[in-house]
């Protein structure tokens, strides 16, 4: 492949003209891009009027993107030195190489498709069509999906909810289901979608409007021995009171009738009070168990009875679905006292290198899940907490770019990801938040999450161990220590090993804990002592 096309103005672009490449793909290749040497920040993106807007903020829009239609593929790189020209060049030339030895059977079938008609014809037997294109043309392609017979994972984000409700309409009348739009993850029949790990199969079936929640939930049961039937997401506005949890509802009807599933649990995250009532009303007469974590939704006006249990956060839903499954009671939720007691010492010799000005926690997240539950355990903790978005009993942050006492921020937000790939892939947008906190001679905790799993960058605990280094250097070089927390989600399925990223975690540093709730207890004593 040559140069041509690019124009060397310290910012290279390349466009690739009708060519289409789903989101998840390009947010790898945008990942696989930012570490090359010399490579300053860089955007992979379909030359929608939206993606060119965000390149526009980024400061990386081009006269050529500007050009490019919706069906182009545009490749902004900024780059410091001609050396990183050849080395870009190279990684564009493998990404788009056709991989003749991948022997993926549905690949070769539906290989030359222009239509999820044709790729029906070719796959009779399929039924169900993951979208990820942009927003502007998903619903379009979900009705057609829906339209030949097909449940639908739409990946897709940025489609207004006028049109989430009418395919979801479309859906209830065909009996089928719409997971989505800006669905994140699911796991169909052991088959993971989107950003998902790898879990056994079992009897345990999960409803979620929250994708980092249903991992960690996932993995967590995994864990302790237990396993998943279906893992079913919803996208993250199904319990909004206009769309009324739609999907939510359907899919908890499928898990009641799946002889499989013998125990339910129900994830959330900003949902609508009263839709979440009628999410209750619907499981209390089934006959399974029926656990629940409804984050900012407490307490709920509907008393739970019988079979339904609720649970005060993700550790304890795992936890009480594995007991009950198991015929057992509901344990207690692990609560600041039970830290305390398990661990105290070891806290106060690791907060005891501290200087006296420190004293603040930053806690950089990538799952909103996490930010949602650190933002109602965490205030219960320590005074002055300020989130962006604003969550739970934490204040609103007004500008994100700028931490005030202790903050917890979800990097995953529209905020920090326009022009990026989510921090999950691509972590260097939180590398260097983590780098401007440390610098901060009052910060004494920076809390961190890493996600492993499908979509996920493939390395980030190596990843981040190297900034840890870094960020410890600077702390120690002040006189003081800096205690890094971190949760770690995944299994010892996943691609990355979880055993294997724990310890590089743990040699680097951190304190790393099984689960979001813990880190985010831990962190917050940590603050407090």
């Amino acid at each position: 492949m040559s140069g041509q096309g690019f124009k060397f103005m310290r910012l290279l672009s390349h466009i690739r003209q009708r060519t289409y490449q789903d989101s998840i793909k390009l947010m790898q290749f945008q990942a696989l891009l930012s570490g090359v040497p010399g490579v300053v920040d860089c955007g992979v993106a379909m030359a929608t009027p939206a993606n060119k807007a965000q390149f526009e903020q980024a400061g990386i829009l081009t006269d050529e993107m500007r050009k490019a239609d919706s069906n182009d593929l545009c490749i902004v790189v900024r780059v410091d030195g001609e050396d990183a020209v050849s080395r870009v060049l190279e990684k564009i030339e493998r990404h788009f190489q056709p991989n003749s030895d991948s022997g993926d059977y549905l690949d070769e079938v539906v290989a030359g498709a222009k239509s999820i008609s044709t790729a029906v014809r070719r796959v009779p037997h399929a039924n169900l069509a993951v979208i990820s294109v942009p927003g502007d043309y998903a619903a379009f392609e979900a009705m057609n999906a829906l339209s030949s017979g097909l449940h639908v994972f739409l990946f897709s984000d940025n489609v207004p909810v006028e049109d989430e409700i009418e395919l979801k309409s479309l859906a209830d009348e065909k009996d089928l289901l719409v997971m989505g739009p800006d669905c994140g993850t699911s796991i169909i029949s052991g088959v993971g979608l989107g950003f998902s790990n790898r879990v056994r199969r079992g009897k345990i079936g999960i409803v979620a409007a929250a994708g980092s929640g249903m991992q960690e939930a996932s993995c967590l049961i995994h864990r302790m021995g237990e396993g998943i039937s279906q893992a079913i997401g919803t996208g993250g506005r199904d319990l909004s009171g206009r769309v009324g949890g739609r999907t939510f509802l359907r899919a908890l009807d499928a898990l009641a009738a799946d002889e499989q599933t013998e125990l339910l649990v129900l994830i959330s995250k900003h949902c609508d009070e009263e839709v979440a009532q009628k999410i209750l009303e619907r499981v209390e007469g089934t006959e399974k168990p029926v656990v629940f974590y409804f984050s900012g939704v407490s307490p709920l006006s509907h008393a739970c009875s019988g079979k339904l249990y609720e649970a005060r956060h993700l550790e304890h839903l795992a936890a009480t679905s594995v007991a009950l499954l198991r015929g057992e009671g509901q344990p207690e939720a692990l609560d600041s006292k039970a830290i305390l007691n398990e661990m105290g010492a070891r806290l106060s010799a690791k907060a005891a290198g501290c200087g006296e000005r420190q004293k603040y926690l930053r806690a950089l997240l990538c799952g909103g899940s996490f930010v949602d539950q650190a933002c109602t355990i965490i205030p219960s903790l320590l005074e002055g907490v300020y989130a962006y978005p604003a969550a739970g009993q934490a204040h609103s942050l007004e500008d994100p770019l700028v931490s005030r006492g202790h903050t917890i921020l979800d990097l995953g937000e529209d905020y920090f990801t326009r022009g990026r790939a989510h921090p999950m892939i691509d972590p260097s947008i939180r590398n260097e938040r983590i780098l401007r906190e440390a610098a901060d001679p009052e910060v004494k905790v920076i809390l961190l999450d890493v996600v492993l799993g499908y979509g996920a960058h493939p390395d980030p605990a190596g990843n981040l161990a190297k900034v840890m280094a870094e960020a410890l250097s600077l702390a120690r070089a002040r006189g003081g220590e800096l205690c890094v927390v971190v949760s770690l989600c995944g299994t010892e399925e996943d691609v990355q090993g979880y055993d294997t990223q724990r310890d590089m975690l743990t040699a680097a540093g951190a304190l790393v804990t099984e689960s979001s709730t813990r880190a985010a207890l831990i962190a917050g004593l940590l603050a407090a002592r």
